[in-house]
């Protein structure tokens, strides 16, 4: 298992990815995001400070930060990072 945070700006968004092999676990700390996944990331849910969201392993995502960016804790079930992306941004 690995432990992080991670924070982007106001309306920043990450590629579109997933990851391989890793069960994923988000705690929103600090801001808002949007996470979007499914296909054409057609399904989504808006997440605030004390939110938290299971990503399965292999599920592609993407995140779009809220108007003040946002902080988030994530624990993945593998000890390294298994990104991998799929789409740009």
């Amino acid at each position: 298992m690995c432990g992080f945070f991670a924070t982007l700006g106001p309306g920043e968004r990450t590629a579109v990815h997933h990851h391989e092999g890793e069960e994923t676990i988000v705690l929103v700390t600090a801001g808002s995001c949007d996470v979007f996944s499914g296909d054409g990331l057609s399904s989504g849910v808006h997440m605030g400070v004390g939110d938290v969201v299971f990503i399965p392993s292999g599920c592609v995502h993407q995140v779009l930060a809220g108007p003040h960016g946002f902080t988030v804790f994530e624990v993945r079930s593998g000890a390294t990072d298994q990104t991998v992306v799929v789409g740009p941004p």
